[in-house]
């Protein structure tokens, strides 16, 4: 019976490699699905232009207290920025490097502070 059980154990940490979504309604250029800190998987809306403008959307899955942002928008755009768990992150410091490139870092209290989420550019 050992060798049945370690078969079983030994395919269960096969499968837990894979993850299948079942059910999810379909996602379009206004959804963004990022995997949080906690390991679960998590839809943002983004927000939309009425103008016609163009946007851009960076997803930061990988904590971070800088993030370089190549967006090739031709512009300086906002930036609002939502944490990974849904809340909107204020002082944060925005650098233009070019009209394509933008640099976000992230500090508390004077020091670096790691960061995942999503930045919405406009």
């Amino acid at each position: 019976m050992k060798w049945i059980g370690a078969n079983v154990q030994e395919w269960t940490s096969y499968f837990r490699n894979d993850v299948y979504i079942e059910n999810i309604e379909t996602l379009s250029a206004a959804h963004v699905i990022g995997i949080g800190s906690n390991g679960k998987i998590t839809k943002f809306t983004t927000p939309t232009s009425t103008s016609g403008d163009a946007t851009y959307t960076h997803a930061q899955s990988l904590a971070a207290d800088t993030w370089v942002i190549n967006h090739n928008l031709g512009k300086r755009p906002s930036v609002v920025v939502i944490l990974d768990g849904g809340g909107e992150i204020e002082g944060f410091g925005l650098t233009y490097n070019s009209t394509n490139q933008l640099t976000l870092t992230f500090e508390s209290a004077g020091s670096p502070t790691q960061i995942e989420g999503v930045a919405y550019l406009n």
